[in-house]
């Protein structure tokens, strides 16, 4: 049982990995918290904006 908690633990720090806590910050609360707790504040906390993920525009080949 005590494996299943800690896998479950390891599945929420892994879904909050690109959040403000990481990994680390998601998995530390749930093993304090329950996993049940910390995916439910997962849920409703937004994720951290990455700068490689901005939508730019991409200039279309110009035929001649």
């Amino acid at each position: 049982m005590a494996v299943l908690y800690i896998l479950t633990c390891v599945l929420v720090g892994y879904f909050g990995r690109h959040r403000k806590f990481g990994f680390i910050g998601f998995f530390i609360a749930a093993l304090v918290c329950t996993p049940v707790i910390t995916g439910l504040i997962l849920l409703i906390t937004a994720s951290k904006a990455r700068p490689d993920k901005v939508a730019t525009s991409v200039p279309s080949p110009r035929s001649s």
